[in-house]
């Protein structure tokens, strides 16, 4: 199992504020790696030296486990599909010179305040299910055929973060990922966004967890450190101990008014951690 530390941080909006939130972004790798993290994950790479980044990783002993492939376009507008494919071939690039392990298949294209950019032409919900699994095949070709070794992950998302986004549940994005033959997609298991979206974790977990490549640990509302809110995670990482995953499991949690320390404190009263 690799535990990984989400440091993103965006300004303006304390909600992302992940780990390590007050340092510069380039202490917050060796401070995740003195914890005892065996990595970290961005979301953009494009507004960051992602190279010095890696770099930073590497001479810490830990990996950039993944970002998003892109942010222009969206994969439920076929008319968008190459404006996709062109950014995820520099993702590419950079993935396999900075061994970044995974990226990111968003669904829509998210503009500011976690609105969804409509397309030019007006969509039906099915016609954006369509081109959504139209533009994921390309992509998998396009990965197949670049020979770097990459994971696509696909998220839902809540609908009280990003408006008007179409991938919301677990199952539909395990539905998503069952009609291609593609071990390389994978499913990304929120705690945060499917209990807003859903609820019913476990089940839920079991429903879809020979899908399953990443399970991000965060509580409702907030984002906030287990025992903060309404999820009970001590009884999420029996059911991941029952199931047997062993696979990457993300802290994309918010310290808010605590400190980083404080709130990594409450992760070790559940999770077995490693010497730092």
């Amino acid at each position: 199992m690799q535990y990984l530390a989400m440091l993103e941080r965006i300004e303006g909006a304390p909600q992302y504020h992940f780990l390590w939130n007050e340092l510069p972004i380039e202490e917050r790798i060796p401070a995740a790696a003195r914890y005892g993290f065996d990595g970290v994950d961005f979301w953009d790479w494009y507004d960051k030296d992602i190279d010095t980044l890696a770099r930073i990783a590497a001479d810490n002993g830990v990996f950039i486990n993944s970002v998003f492939a892109y942010r222009k376009g969206s994969l439920c507008n076929s008319d968008d599909h190459q404006l996709v494919l062109d950014q995820f071939k520099e993702s590419l690039e950079m993935a396999e010179r900075c061994g970044v392990k995974a990226l990111f298949l968003q669904t829509d294209e998210v503009g500011e305040g976690g609105n969804v950019i409509p397309p030019a032409r007006p969509h039906t919900r099915a016609e954006r299910w369509a081109e959504l699994e139209e533009g994921i095949a390309r992509v998998i070709e396009l990965v197949d055929n670049s020979g770097v070794d990459v994971d696509l992950l696909v998220e839902p998302l809540s609908q009280a973060d990003v408006h008007g986004y179409l991938l919301r549940t677990s199952q539909e994005g395990y539905d998503l990922i069952a009609k291609f033959d593609a071990p390389r997609v994978k499913l990304v298991f929120d705690l945060y966004h499917e209990q807003i979206n859903a609820g019913n974790l476990i089940q839920s977990l079991r429903n879809t967890f020979n899908r399953v490549g990443a399970i991000h640990i965060s509580n409702v509302p907030g984002r906030g450190a287990p025992g903060t809110g309404e999820i009970d995670i001590a009884a999420i990482w029996r059911e991941m101990q029952a199931l047997g995953y062993d696979g990457p499991v993300g802290f994309e949690t918010v310290p808010g008014t605590a400190s980083t320390e404080e709130t990594l404190a409450k992760v070790k009263e559940i999770f077995p951690w490693p010497a730092a």
